[in-house]
């Protein structure tokens, strides 16, 4: 991979990510412009430094695998936020006393929320695969096989 390293500017002029100039590891695609994605986002796990580099076009398309995956994870949960709602109007959740008055330290959120969240993958379980992410990969032109318990061996 070449080492000639540019900076993207936006329609501001400002400078915004780091780009190499090098052979996509996905595609194949040579002398490209590659774009620096991290691995594991910074707005759920932090600040980290594990970053593939990939092609626009490879790049947009693991985006669009994560951003999926994300919809499907939370459409899966929508019940624990309506029992977080409704808890926090009552002033309890599963039990747990909120006090506004009184910081909640995560322990206590996670034992709050905890019950919700079971009752969720059980149903997620009972269900399979989320008819909302079945509807998706459709409308984008993937198809997907989803094993039965059946059918595994």
């Amino acid at each position: 991979m070449s080492s000639r390293r540019r900076r993207a500017r936006n329609g501001n002029g400002e400078e915004t990510q780091v780009f190499k100039i090098g052979t996509c590891p996905y595609c194949g695609r040579e002398n490209i412009q590659l774009t620096e994605h991290h691995l594991y986002k910074k707005a759920v796990f932090g600040s980290n430094d594990i970053t593939i580099l990939a092609c626009r076009k490879c790049h947009d398309v693991i985006e669009f695998l994560i951003t999926t995956m994300e919809g499907m994870i939370l459409r899966s949960f929508v019940s624990v936020y309506r029992d977080i709602n409704k808890g926090f109007r009552k002033g309890e959740i599963n039990g747990f006393e909120i006090d506004l008055e009184r910081k909640m330290n995560e322990e206590d959120v996670i034992n709050a929320i905890m019950p919700s969240i079971l009752k969720a993958f059980k149903k997620i379980e009972s269900r399979g695969v989320n008819p909302w992410l079945k509807k998706r990969m459709k409308n984008k032109g993937v198809t997907i096989k989803i094993k039965n318990k059946d059918e595994e061996g």
